[in-house]
């Protein structure tokens, strides 16, 4: 059975693609991993901060010297370390963060520390790099579940850090500072609406913080408007605004973001936004005990794309009605 790779096998098979990462720019520096760090005092329910850092085994310690040693291989200078000891459903394990004072050096230094926390070279422990520009995460434990709740409340954490900063530098009338803290997640962002809206997706998608993405969306639809979002984009606001309002049940804004949207629809004459919004609303309407305006919204759905006819008597919005003779005969009609 092969050995392990040694922290120098692992820097000797990254080493040359330094050489192609040499003349790469410099990014938007996160200046403090205090930024990133989640306070005490709003460390979600269940979750422990401890006082010292958890040593698993070797492992724990190869981490931090794999590290030191890489950063100095790419000429990465890590500015700050950070840890995060954690105890989250009865299992402690280390939050690790490293802050490079640049972006040189960055993606080969993250290409080697991910290598290095492969679950092929560490075994049964689950091990995950995350990477936000000059920041580096690295998570260990031994349940991926965990380890992406984890991830994604940091990340949270994160984007509100950032948002924050954001609406300081908008108060000061530095407009483009403040696009600068939306771009650092995400860098293709053009302007403050886009930045709403990519954070409202993020939360919704990527977090699943429904409330923080509807405040989102909502700042999106308000700054944006038509003039700043295709037809397409503003759909996409009003069906995610429906989508969040739905999974947190606010049935009344669910209903009112998705006409919306399906009026952007009708506008843009695309059937496939048609026939989604024309079946979100159908949903709204069924969780909401409202027959006799589900129907016609479900049959304008089926006329448009069939595929919902396997998808309807299997959505649980549609729990009540699944067995009800109009409903199956409405499906059959349109079934392939």
């Amino acid at each position: 059975m092969l050995g392990k790779p040694s922290v120098w096998a692992l820097m000797a098979l990254l080493a040359m693609s330094w050489a192609a990462h040499a003349g790469q720019a410099e990014f938007t520096l996160m200046t403090s991993l205090q930024d990133v760090l989640i306070p005490k005092d709003r460390m979600p329910q269940g979750w422990t901060l401890l006082g010292k850092r958890v040593v698993r085994d070797q492992h724990d310690l190869n981490l931090l010297m794999t590290v030191d040693l890489a950063a100095k291989s790419f000429g990465a200078t890590i500015s700050e370390k950070a840890c995060q000891p954690l105890k989250v459903a009865g299992e402690s394990f280390n939050v690790d963060f490293f802050l490079l004072k640049e972006g040189k050096g960055a993606e080969a230094l993250f290409g080697l520390v991910k290598g290095w926390a492969n679950p092929a070279i560490q075994g049964d422990i689950q091990w995950e790099c995350v990477r936000w520009q000059n920041i580096i995460m690295v998570v260990c434990t031994s349940d991926r579940k965990i380890q992406e709740q984890v991830i994604a409340r940091y990340f949270a954490h994160l984007l509100e850090v950032l948002d924050a900063k954001a609406a300081v530098l908008l108060k000061q009338g530095q407009k483009d500072r403040a696009l600068e803290c939306y771009r650092f997640l995400a860098d293709e962002l053009k302007d403050l609406p886009h930045a709403y809206q990519t954070w409202a997706s993020l939360f919704q998608y990527r977090v699943k913080d429904y409330p923080k993405a509807i405040v989102y969306y909502e700042r999106a639809a308000k700054e944006g408007g038509e003039t700043a979002f295709t037809l397409q984009e503003q759909w996409q606001i009003q069906e995610g605004l429906g989508l969040c309002a739905g999974m947190s049940k606010d049935l009344k804004k669910a209903e009112a973001a998705f006409l919306k949207s399906l009026a952007i629809a009708e506008k843009s004459q695309d059937a496939r936004l048609l026939a989604s919004t024309n079946y979100n609303l159908a949903c709204t309407y069924a969780e909401q005990g409202l027959p006799a305006q589900l129907y016609p919204y479900l049959e304008a759905a089926l006329k448009i794309d069939k595929k919902y006819a396997a998808e309807a008597p299997n959505d649980s919005s549609f729990a009540r009605y699944a067995q009800q003779p109009r409903f199956k005969a409405l499906v059959a009609k349109y079934a392939k």
